[in-house]
């Protein structure tokens, strides 16, 4: 019976000493172990790329609205309020499944200049809409005061050009306690095609 006992334990022993070997070189529950290990880490990574996914996306149809808004606009014969309202909602519907809301909205500026040198672009028009966002055209807001152009474009005289900016305020979705909420703004530019419009018809 002794003996039977004896072989039983194997090459490991009976002792606490070799029952500790016995559970270091066991490779029960390793597989659990590195799968709990490795779980949160691939979650994380779907997350992540989940966020920039959405951040890509977003910015793409920021540029779309920008430029399609400016270039709506400069397609007309006369600029109407109206029409311009109409733009706005377009701009709206075209960034679906975002929601321009009370984190967005756009801008549409006519910005002119005379005949007078030096040239001195200014602000004919400008209205707002697609959304409520607090937030301040970065080509200026007051009319008949110098407008802000982009870096290194340049007007001539007589010139007229309609210029758009979408601001949205970017709220991360699956990191908003790690990642800070950013302001991002696009625009875009065209000059008229018919004729120039510095006047804001009703």
């Amino acid at each position: 019976m002794l003996k039977h006992g004896l072989q039983n334990c194997g090459n490991f022993g009976c002792g606490p000493a070799s029952r500790l070997r016995r559970f270091i070189r066991g490779s029960e529950g390793v597989a659990i172990v590195d799968f709990a290990l490795v779980v949160p880490i691939l979650v994380l990574l779907l997350l992540g790329s989940m966020e920039v996914g959405r951040y890509v996306l977003l910015n793409q149809k920021l540029s779309r609205v920008a430029i399609s808004s400016s270039d709506l606009v400069s397609r007309a014969k006369h600029a109407v309020t109206a029409d311009i309202n109409q733009v706005f909602a377009a701009a709206e519907y075209s960034m679906r499944p975002f929601d321009l809301g009370v984190d967005g909205i756009v801008f549409i500026t006519s910005v002119s200049t005379d005949d007078t040198l030096p040239v001195s672009p200014t602000i004919s028009w400008q209205m707002s809409g697609g959304g409520t966002g607090t937030f301040t055209s970065a080509v200026g807001t007051t009319i008949g005061a110098s407008a802000n152009l982009p870096a290194g474009f340049a007007m001539e005289e007589n010139q007229n050009i309609i210029i758009a900016e979408v601001f949205f305020s970017y709220q991360p979705f699956f990191f908003s306690k790690v990642i800070s909420p950013k302001v991002i703004r696009h625009s875009g530019l065209h000059y008229p095609r018919l004729r120039p419009l510095h006047t804001l018809l009703p």
